[in-house]
């Protein structure tokens, strides 16, 4: 894994390992609570593997890295990512690390969500911010700020996409945003499970094709006008 390359001082390649489940690890290096370091069996011994001091470490050693390497767009569809936060950019980047086409559509004049109006510049720094979304847009994916759905975005452009709605809050919120967006979903998952989400989204909408393991819990949240 990451741990050992960084351990061989095979930074970049640690880079790459980590980018392939965390498009964001300079920012999941400073903001995550790091659950899994109070999880670590290496802590029966002396302590625990420090995971997320190591991401920051070799994503900010490896600032100048080439991107990823970025398959062509052969899945012949495309896919509108609403809303620029952390789920949004994690499916962005996945989707087009899939060979899908992406456009995100974010509201604000910048870029990244809770990421850049949530947190406090000290904990992450907007630098930091911008260069993790550098990487995702120079792997093809769109990002278009200041379109407001209803307004500078219509419903009829979007029906050509297939739809990635990412709210900053909870589930519920975004339920409420489907039912509006598809009529024929009629459906009150205030405390539903995610597989449960997922069946009753698939009776009412196409599953993405193509669709691997990675988009598996976020599967609920795409659907087709």
């Amino acid at each position: 894994g990451y741990v050992s390359l960084i351990a061989e001082g095979l930074f970049g390649e640690a880079l790459d390992t980590i980018r392939k489940r965390c498009p964001l690890p300079g920012i999941c290096g400073r903001i995550c609570h790091h659950p899994c370091e109070r999880a670590c069996r290496r802590a029966r011994y002396d302590e625990a593997v420090a995971i997320r001091a190591l991401k920051r470490f070799v994503a900010d050693h490896e600032r100048d890295y080439p991107d990823p390497l970025v398959p062509p767009l052969h899945r012949g569809q495309s896919v509108a990512v609403i809303g620029s936060g952390p789920a949004g950019l994690t499916a962005a980047y996945d989707l087009r690390m899939d060979g899908y086409g992406v456009t995100v559509f974010e509201s604000e004049e910048e870029a990244g969500g809770m990421l850049r109006y949530g947190i406090a510049n000290y904990r992450l720094p907007p630098d930091v911010l911008d260069a993790e979304i550098d990487v995702i847009r120079r792997t093809g994916v769109k990002i278009l700020t200041g379109m407001r759905i209803g307004r500078e975005l219509t419903f009829e452009e979007l029906r050509s996409f297939w739809i990635f709605y990412d709210p900053p809050f909870s589930k519920k919120l975004y339920f409420r945003v489907a039912s509006k967006l598809h009529p024929d979903i009629f459906v009150s998952l205030e405390d539903t499970d995610p597989a449960e989400a997922r069946r009753v989204l698939k009776e009412h909408t196409n599953e993405l094709e193509g669709m691997h393991e990675p988009f598996s819990d976020t599967l609920v949240r795409i659907f087709r006008l």
